[in-house]
């Protein structure tokens, strides 16, 4: 996954992992009870190419419970994400030319690697 490179593949994966799938509810003409509702949107967000909309990305982890950490030299951007829990410990670091490409990769393997080791603890 550490390689794919700003673009929709790569929104698209930040949506289902970190994210997941979108709830929505809407009353229903027959019936007048409100339904929940799951969708995936056509087109996610533009996580990999937007600074602003890749910031949710980090509030998100940040609200999982993970640290998140953000450094720069002349070669482009280091993001970790790192969480420890009774269960496991994970960190993640993430390396890309731009800051919201290194935010995406590294939130789509934190999220991936803590739903196989025990899921959220949020």
């Amino acid at each position: 996954m550490s390689e794919i490179d700003a673009g929709e593949e790569l929104d698209r994966l930040v949506q289902g992992e970190v994210f997941g799938d979108k709830m929505e509810t809407s009353m229903c003409t027959r019936c007048a009870v409100s339904h929940l509702r799951i969708y995936e949107p056509d087109y996610p967000e533009p996580y990999s190419t937007d600074l602003v909309t890749a910031w949710k990305v980090v509030e998100k982890l940040r609200g999982d419970g993970f640290g998140i950490y953000i450094q720069s030299d002349d070669e482009g951007w280091a993001v970790e994400a790192s969480r420890t829990t009774d269960r496991n410990s994970i960190v993640i670091d993430k390396l890309a030319a731009t800051l919201p490409v290194a935010i995406c990769r590294a939130a789509v393997d934190a999220a991936t690697r803590a739903a196989k080791e025990g899921g959220d603890e949020n």
